[in-house]
Formats: structure tokens, sequence, C-alpha cells
């Protein structure tokens, strides 16, 4: 079933990842996005007053905990009409972030448009049931980028029980042949602008990783969701550094910001991100790039302090 969206303030100037002039902003916001959702309608319906733009969210019956089935979103403007034209971002018309509610799952997706409005992509949620928030962005031609939120309860024959998360007591993030370093700043993470930095190092040589890619038109991507605060503060950012340059700043998806700092090159195994954490807390950040010929997805979760 399809649980009603809650919508949560993020406040302008105050948020996890702030970006330079080419940021491309979109805040979910009370006052443009709303929850029009009904039990009865098994649908979640978004409606962007200033481009006035509905996104219903659906699935197929066959999605259940552990099974393979539909997510599709339909894009219509005030009129009812389709929407039918949309930019590319970052090589894709439609980025789809997936957490559960406590973070402890994670997916970046993206579904194809039919060219007639609809976005829709096969999605087999985690073995258990589970409550899920999914993050729809995307950007209409000639209209503001979109960041729209959707809660979503998957059911199953067992409900997982949430995780409590806590911040990691090490630097050192190892999955398979890639370890990530994290490079705190002294006296640790501080609400207010921060850099957050990660060297890439082979995990079984310890050299520094010397063979970064690009990965969706990025050399990197961060995504950050803030603890305990109902996916309310979610930010998507980029390191658009390029090999031997300082690298500037590129905006992406609405909903999310992450200037960019230039370190992320072919060569240094460095990623590099300019983030304003907006309040304390604990924060989990997926960073996502291409080494060799492998995408990787690693986490790491943050204590920020007033």
């Amino acid at each position: 079933m399809i649980k009603r969206g809650l919508v949560f303030v993020v406040l302008s100037g105050a948020l996890p990842f702030a970006c330079g002039p080419s940021d491309m902003g979109g805040d979910i916001d009370e006052e443009n996005v709303f929850d029009v959702a009904t039990e009865a309608s098994a649908s979640d319906d978004k409606a962007d007053h200033a481009g006035a733009i509905r996104v219903t969210l659906g699935t197929s019956t066959s999605l259940r905990a552990g099974k393979r089935g539909t997510v599709r979103f339909d894009v219509r403007d005030a009129a009812g009409a389709a929407v039918t034209k949309y930019d590319v971002e970052h090589t894709k018309l439609f980025h789809l972030i997936i957490v559960a509610r406590d973070l402890s799952y994670f997916t970046h997706i993206h579904p194809t448009h039919n060219g007639k409005g609809r976005f829709s992509v096969s999605w087999t949620p985690a073995a258990k049931g589970d409550d899920y928030h999914l993050f729809a962005q995307f950007k209409p031609t000639g209209a503001a980028l979109r960041t729209l939120k959707f809660d979503l309860k998957i059911s199953g024959d067992t409900t997982r029980a949430p995780t409590p998360i806590a911040a990691d007591t090490s630097s050192m993030v190892v999955n398979g042949k890639n370890m990530l370093m994290g490079q705190a700043p002294s006296g640790g993470y501080r609400v207010g602008a921060q850099k957050v930095q990660f060297m890439v190092h082979d995990a079984q040589t310890g050299a520094l990783a010397t063979n970064l890619g690009t990965f969706l038109g990025a050399k990197a991507h961060i995504i950050a969701i803030k603890a305990n605060a109902q996916g309310s503060v979610f930010r998507h950012g980029h390191d658009m550094g390029s090999a031997g340059s300082g690298g500037g700043g590129h905006g992406g998806h609405g909903g999310h910001g992450g200037s960019t700092s230039g370190a992320a090159t072919a060569t240094n195994g460095m990623l590099s991100f300019d983030i304003n954490f907006p309040s304390p807390g604990i924060y989990r950040l997926w960073v996502q790039y291409r080494r060799g010929s492998s995408n990787v997805t690693q986490f790491v979760t943050l204590s920020v302090r007033p």
C-alpha cells in the first residue's frame, strides 16, 4: 500500500549541501509542495503551485517486500495534461532516490519516460516489510527543477524493526576493493559551512586510487539525509572537479545542492564537497563514484555538533 506522504520544511540558508552560483536549488517546502493523497486512491499526489505540476506516485500490485514490482510517476500540468518534455540532468531525465526510514537501505535508480508523462522503473524492496522515503528529482523543460518526497509503506510477511543509527567510530569504510577514508576537519563537523573530503584507496594495497572515472556526469555524487528527521533534510550534491583543475561547482537536480571544490580528479583519488549542515545531529552520507569499470556506493555516518 502507499502511505500518505508528509511534507517537511527545509529553511533556505540552512541546507546540508549549499552550492555556489551554479546551484540549481529547489527546496522541499510546504508552501509549494503539498500532499493531496488519500489512502483510498492508492497514490500520492504532489502539486507544485509555482510551476503548476502534479505528480502521482503509483505501484504495481506485485510490489511487496522481496518481490520485484514497478514504481511509476505520472506528471501533469494544472490543466491535467501530461508533461512530456524534460531536460537531462546528469545524464538522466529522472533520478529516484529510495531510502528506508531508518536509512539502513539506499538505492539510486532512474525511471524511464514513455514520452507521455509517465516515468516507470522496476524495483525490488528489501526482504522484510518497511517504510521508505522516495525522492523524485526531474526538470520539466522550461520549468524549475523539482524534488518531491513521497512516503511508501511496503508490506511483507514480516516487518523489519528499525535499526538505531549512530555516527561512525572510524574514518575508514571498506567495500570490496575500495577503501574510503574520511578527512574530517580538526574538531569534527559543526553546524554551518564545512568541507567534507574523502580519499579513495585500493583496499588490498592501501595505495591511493588513480583510476577514478565519471559517474552520472560528475566525478562523484553525494546524497545526505539527516537521521530521525523523516526525510526532511535531503540534499544531492556533486563533485564536478576535472583533472588538473580546481573545478567549479555545478548544479543538479532540484531539492539538493552540492557545490564542488574540484578535488575528484582521475589521478589523485580525492573527492571533495562543500557542505552547509543546517542543524546538529546524525547525518548519513552516501558517496557514489566510478573506479575503473565499476560504479561504487559507500556510506559514512557523521555527527554534527552545534
